[in-house]
């Protein structure tokens, strides 16, 4: 082998190397970043079931059924009835 050969040789595996660590760490940042908007998310719906219980007790409204998280759809059907019932009066 020649010399410039070599010091092609070398300076290919050098250049893989950096391009390796910096995938490496380009691929670490987005996975913290993902995590992060995860936990933000997670957060985010946590708040949004608190201020959905919140607003079932404002209307005095109860679950359906008893040891169960109140859903939506028992405060929307109730809401809707309400609604069409106000704007046909």
């Amino acid at each position: 082998m020649t010399q410039k050969s070599k010091f092609g040789q070398k300076r290919k595996f050098f250049q893989n190397k950096i391009n390796c660590k910096t995938l490496c760490e380009s691929n670490f940042r987005m996975l913290e970043q993902a995590r992060t908007e995860i936990d933000e998310i997670g957060v985010k719906i946590t708040k949004t079931r608190e201020n959905f219980n919140d607003l079932m007790k404002t209307y005095m409204l109860k679950p359906k059924k008893p040891n169960q998280q109140p859903e939506p759809k028992d405060f929307f059907d109730k809401w809707t009835s309400f609604s069409s019932e106000f704007k046909g009066k």
